[in-house]
């Protein structure tokens, strides 16, 4: 590390030119096909503006190219068909890759290898894993992070957020070299790294985000009649009709903690809605809007109000950890024990446990084993582990916590 830190606000080399319209993305993928090595790849996206969240920036850096700030926006296509053909025959570093690839897989780029720094942060013992915080550490460097929440589909894009953009794969490089070397002395977490970075270019290629459904929205089960549920699910049509005409993200027409707080309350007047749990200020003049919505939901037919929720049986997945340890209260000791111990393990090989193994396959592999009495022996258990995808470097950390707490 070094002893001082060099405030940065713009790449050393001046800021990038902006890459729009298929004949300068053409150009600009033929550059870097000269170039040599790993690029370093990020992406600015449009989450929260926009109705879909896709990439409208696209950043690359590799040694004997330069840095190249890729207008997606202006043509999507043309990015998929010239940059896709360099970047898939090359290599990536990445900070956060599940940030990244699922966005960029919508572009069909795809890494023929991949090392995340973000990952190896983490891998590495660091508390705070955020790119500013590593390139300090390694590299003596401080950058300005101001711009990451940007609606970066404004068009023409700001200097200062172009010099922002292109910080973010400025260092990734040499900040990559850094960190495998130090890997490498704390083997074998270079080994555990690039099992990860395998299974996540493997787990994206081919992603598609699962459509969304009013019944997804988070406490609409806590919704106990028809009348609520018809409000939860009109008022979730509405809004997914206003937010597709408009490209405007659905949070920004109405959050889902207020939407599940109008079906709750069931407000039909401005007075009300304004009343209503957790209404946002900023959408006073839209009261109206949604009270005449609400009440518009409560004047269809009863014969087409959705049923109540039937009560969870749990055969898919297990409960949360407050309903298990409340019903379920002879088997909530064994998913306690089997967590502490895999923190012990995780805290001794320096590594965080929610890399160690997901709490969510934690619980179902417990849950399976104690409640449904689906895992009896160790072939079922391990059938189990790589149903969940629990990688090999996993299983050979976790499997013996496993054995020996739920197979006496």
């Amino acid at each position: 590390m070094a002893l001082m830190s060099e405030f940065v606000t713009a790449p050393p080399e001046g800021t990038p030119q902006l890459i729009a319209g298929a004949a300068a993305i053409r150009q600009a993928a033929d550059r870097l096909a000269q170039g040599t090595g790993w690029c370093a790849v990020d992406t600015e996206r449009v989450s929260g503006f926009r109705y879909h969240n896709r990439v409208c920036l696209l950043q690359i850096r590799r040694a004997g190219a330069g840095t190249m700030l890729i207008d997606v926006e202006s043509d999507p296509q043309a990015t998929t068909d010239f940059m896709g053909r360099v970047l898939t025959d090359t290599g990536w570093v990445v900070h956060a890759a599940t940030s990244d690839l699922p966005y960029l897989e919508q572009l069909r780029l795809r890494p023929a290898q991949l090392f995340d720094t973000e990952l190896a942060g983490r891998f590495l013992g660091f508390h705070r894993v955020n790119l500013a915080a590593m390139v300090e550490h390694y590299l003596g460097v401080r950058l300005r992070k101001n711009h990451g929440g940007e609606d970066w589909s404004r068009r023409p894009i700001p200097s200062e957020w172009l010099d922002y953009a292109a910080l973010d794969v400025e260092y990734l490089l040499p900040l990559a070299d850094a960190m495998r070397s130090e890997l490498t002395q704390q083997s074998p977490k270079d080994e555990w790294v690039a099992e990860e970075c395998d299974y996540l270019t493997r787990v994206y290629r081919g992603y598609s985000p699962t459509p969304k459904s009013w019944e997804d929205l988070k406490g609409v089960r806590r919704l106990r009649t028809s009348k609520q549920l018809q409000v939860a699910r009109w008022l979730w049509q509405v809004r997914e009709k206003l937010a597709q005409a408009s490209d405007t993200a659905v949070s920004r027409l109405l959050p889902d903690k207020t939407l599940v707080a109008l079906a709750t309350e069931l407000p039909t007047t401005v007075p009300k809605v304004m009343k209503t749990t957790g209404y946002p200020p900023r959408l006073r003049r839209k009261a109206r809007y949604w009270a005449n919505q609400v009440d518009k939901a409560l004047r269809t037919s009863r014969e087409r109000w959705p049923e109540p929720f039937p009560i969870p049986t749990y055969r898919d997945k297990p409960p949360s950890r407050y309903t298990w340890s409340r019903y379920y209260p002879e088997s909530f000791p064994t998913l306690t024990m089997v967590r502490e111990e895999l923190a012990h393990v995780a805290a001794q090989v320096g590594i965080p446990v929610e890399n160690m193994i997901q709490s969510s396959d934690t619980n179902e592999i417990v849950w399976r084993s104690q409640e449904l009495k689906e895992v009896t022996d160790a072939t079922e258990l391990l059938e189990l582990l790589r149903r969940l995808q629990v990688r090999p470097w996993q299983q050979k950390l976790c499997l013996p916590i496993f054995t020996s707490i739920l197979l006496p």
